[in-house]
């Protein structure tokens, strides 16, 4: 199992390589959303709980058209040209919207009545429903329907897709521990809330940006909008294989690559 997994994850990181040097449009529209997504943070947040139902607005507009890019260039495996950047605007926004309000109710219910239950709960639906994102472009189901296909995918490939982004949120976590000189529970559960259902990954080089000062930020964000973007293609790339059969066929086909070889 441990061989036929770390095949699997040096195929994704190929074509990871190459979905790179395809999407440079997704990459512009994600640093472009970093921008938008904290510059409306600034200008909305005098209007309390108003403002904040328009930046969750904006916030699954831009997610979903940035994820309808990453499905060009990750499962179409062609370029991202200007014009799927134009046309794309709107795109995926029911599916996104629809799993952001789900859970972005469920956590400020649970804010209110048991502020503690978030440590515990958050990070399980982060693991449960972890590939969200990827059914959106993927499967373009909405809500609890996509949840259902989230948790069945996870039950069939937990170990293969868990350890990456286990190891992706050790290392987001590590970043908030960097940009704030130390360390707070609420960092993990933040970086938790980086690759999952919540979307998060959008709000991540505004933090570097801030935690690093002027000096480093704009770097520290250019460079962590880049990682944000190659980690995301990559978990698309590791989805597309993982859902094409089931662990045993993967470890029959790849009995018979090494007969072959021989």
């Amino acid at each position: 199992m441990i061989a036929t997994t770390w095949t699997l994850y040096r195929a994704a990181l190929r074509d990871t390589a190459g979905s790179l040097r395809r999407s440079g449009w997704a990459v512009a529209l994600l640093l472009g959303g970093f921008l938008a997504r904290g510059t409306a943070g600034v200008l909305l947040s005098p209007f309390g709980l108003a403002g904040g139902f328009a930046l969750g607005f904006l916030h699954a507009l831009l997610i979903g058209w940035y994820l309808s890019l990453v499905q060009i260039a990750v499962q179409q495996r062609r370029t991202v040209r200007w014009d799927d950047l134009r046309d794309h605007a709107g795109h995926l926004f029911q599916e996104t919207l629809s799993i952001l309000f789900l859970f972005s109710i469920a956590q400020w219910v649970l804010g209110a009545v048991s502020p503690t239950a978030l440590f515990v709960l958050v990070p399980l639906a982060s693991f449960a429903f972890n590939v969200a994102p990827e059914l959106v472009w993927a499967g373009r189901n909405t809500g609890t329907a996509l949840l259902g296909d989230a948790w069945a995918f996870l039950r069939e490939n937990w170990p293969e897709w868990l350890v990456p982004n286990a190891l992706a949120a050790a290392a987001v976590t590590g970043l908030y521990v960097a940009a704030a000189g130390r360390f707070e529970g609420r960092f993990a559960i933040n970086a938790l809330q980086t690759f999952g259902p919540w979307f998060g990954f959008l709000d991540l080089p505004a933090l570097v940006t801030a935690g690093f000062g002027r000096p480093l930020g704009l770097p520290a964000a250019l460079i962590g909008g880049a990682l944000t973007h190659a980690f995301v293609l990559f978990r698309g790339h590791l989805y597309l294989a993982l859902a094409k059969g089931s662990r045993r066929s993967r470890a029959w086909q790849a009995r018979l690559a090494g007969t072959d070889r021989r």
